[in-house]
Parts: structure tokens; C-alpha cells; sequence
């Protein structure tokens, strides 16, 4: 059971009706899994609005910008903090185009996690410097939209907290699927840290609750001065369709 999860609910007993004496595990769970669908739909809500309104907004004044700073009689001074304003312009829209992807990967959607796993680590490579190695098969087996969202969401904060938190210069991404499961590894050459004892800090608890919705698991391995590796495993659509039906 997740504590931050369990007070939560506790001090909005009235609003979701929670009986703390007859509440079942069973039914805490599924209040975090309710509460994870939520998040999603609003990410992608932010992320539609941040792309249709806000990104094109943006393109718009980079545009006036850019057709302001070619005027002939500029003062040379003037057009200089024209051009300067506009390049940070650019680099504020670019900053919003990848939020945006962040939230809701249309990469992912229409083209698989191998592609949006390689585009998340190009991003993050690129704005904190450091060396990400992805290990992806193109042509791995389609997997349904759930598991897909669920591995790419772990990736996206196992990646996240290896970056703050291990001081690590480097880090290894492999992922592989076949008929049967689907596994995702991320491992770090950094400080290293107990699991059992930050849980909560680093959002270990949500990505167990992710997997467990799509019936996969999650393990950690960390050893101090050494470094941390994740190891997420998840059924493919047909091993659980086989699942359901035994």
C-alpha cells in the first residue's frame, strides 16, 4: 500500500467515500490507478494546448520578429536586440515543442516505443549532456497502447532521476520484447542509492503502480558508489490475452 496515497485519501474520505476499516488493498490500488488515468488525460490535454495555442502563438511573434529585425532603416543597436530577443524566442518555442512531447509523445502514439524511446533520450542527452546509450530493436513486436504508455512513462522518470539524483555521466537504455514480455532496462554508473528508503522521493511507488496495472513488475538494483539499474517487465497483448483466458 502507498502511504502518501492512503493519507491522501484519508483526509478526502468524503469526497470519495473511503471506509478506512473496510478498505480493501485491492481498492487503494485502484484508487492509484484511477488517479494515474487522470494525470494522463491531462497531460495530453496540456499537451495539445501547449502545441495548438501557446507553440503557434509563438511561431507567430517569431515570425513578426523576424520581419521587424529585416527592416532597412534599423539602428544597428535596435536590429541587435531584435535578433538577440529573437533567438530567444526560438529557444523558448523549442523548449515548449519538447514539453509538450514530453507530456503526450505523438511518437509514441503513431509510430511505437522503440522510436519515442530513442527520441526521449535524444532530448535529455542533448539538454544535460551526458551520454545515453539506447539499445532499441526497430523491429520489435507492436505492443498494445497501455503497456506502451505505461514502459515509456517509466523510462521518462527512470531516466529523470538517474540525471538528477546519481551524478552520472553515462547511462545504458535496453529494451527487447518478444511474444511473451517485454522488458526495459535503464542503468546508471553513478552514486547509487538504498530503494527501500526513498520510495516516495523518487517516484518508484508510481512506476510499481504503472506496471502493475499492465501485470508487469518492477525490480532495482543499486549499490552504493556503483551505480543503479531499473528492470521493468511487462506482459505482451497476446501473453496476457493467454493469461485471461487460462
Amino acid at each position: 500500500m502507498l502511504p502518501s496515497l492512503e493519507s491522501q485519501a484519508s483526509r478526502n474520505s468524503s469526497s470519495i467515500s473511503v471506509q478506512p476499516e473496510a478498505e480493501s488493498i485491492g481498492e487503494t490500488v485502484g484508487l492509484s490507478g484511477r488517479l494515474i488515468n487522470v494525470a494522463e488525460e491531462e497531460r495530453r490535454h496540456l499537451a495539445r494546448e501547449l502545441h495548438d495555442d501557446i507553440g503557434q502563438r509563438l511561431s507567430l511573434l517569431a515570425l513578426n520578429l523576424d520581419i521587424l529585425s529585416n527592416e532597412p532603416n534599423l539602428e544597428a543597436s535596435v536590429r541587435a536586440e531584435l535578433e538577440r530577443a529573437l533567438a530567444e524566442l526560438k529557444e523558448l518555442a523549442t523548449d515548449v515543442h519538447n514539453l509538450s512531447h514530453r507530456l503526450h509523445s505523438t511518437k509514441l502514439q503513431h509510430l511505437g516505443l522503440p522510436a519515442a524511446l530513442r527520441e526521449v533520450c535524444r532530448q535529455m542527452a542533448g539538454q544535460h549532456h551526458i551520454d545515453i546509450d539506447l539499445q532499441a530493436d526497430s523491429s520489435a513486436l507492436p505492443l498494445a497502447e497501455d503497456v506502451s504508455l505505461c514502459l515509456y512513462r517509466v523510462a521518462q522518470e527512470a531516466l529523470n532521476n538517474a540525471i538528477k539524483h546519481s551524478h552520472s555521466k553515462r547511462v545504458e537504455v535496453h529494451f527487447d520484447n518478444d511474444h511473451r514480455r517485454v522488458l526495459l532496462q535503464i542503468k546508471d554508473f553513478g552514486v547509487g542509492f538504498d530503494p527501500a528508503a526513498q520510495v516516495d522521493g523518487l517516484g518508484l511507488a508510481t512506476m510499481q503502480e504503472r506496471l502493475r496495472m499492465v501485470g508487469g513488475t518492477l525490480a532495482i538494483r543499486s549499490i552504493a558508489g556503483t551505480g543503479t539499474e531499473l528492470i521493468a517487465e511487462a506482459k505482451t497483448k497476446d501473453s496476457r490475452s493467454a493469461t485471461h483466458a487460462a
